[in-house]
Order: C-alpha cells, then structure tokens, then sequence
C-alpha cells in the first residue's frame, strides 16, 4: 500500500511527518518516520529482541528491566 493511499498517520509528539511521497510505499515512509524519531530524541530502541516472559515485580536475577515493553505480532 502506498502512503497517499493510508487513511490517516498521527503524528508522534515533537515532530510531525512532512513531505511524505504519497507514490512510496507506507512502510518505507512510517518506517522511516519512526527511525528519525528514535534518533532525534535518542529514544534507544532495542529491535529485534527475544522475550522468553514478561512479569512484573523484582527484577531478580533478571538481565534487562525495561521500563516499557510494548508488543507487536505479525509484519
């Protein structure tokens, strides 16, 4: 799907998307869009990881705490 062809992209906050080619493809532009964000606010992002379990309490003998997880499924 082409981006001119997306019913509608919110902006995330600080930084709207401009200038998008409505002709490329939607998830060259978002994707793009997300990768400048994470730079200019230095955000970090770890992708991809692999998540054996997710609980919450102590992080006890725990490798990474993270201080969100936020799931995605699919492509």
């Amino acid at each position: 799907m082409t981006y001119g062809k997306v019913h509608g992209m919110h902006a995330l906050p600080g930084m709207e998307l401009r200038d998008a080619d409505p002709a490329r493809a939607s998830s060259e532009v978002i994707g793009e869009y997300f990768d400048r964000y994470e730079r200019t606010f230095d955000l970090r992002v770890r992708r991809p990881v692999t998540v054996r379990e997710v609980r919450e309490g102590p992080a006890d003998g725990c490798w990474w705490r993270p201080r969100r997880v936020t799931g995605r499924r699919g492509r």
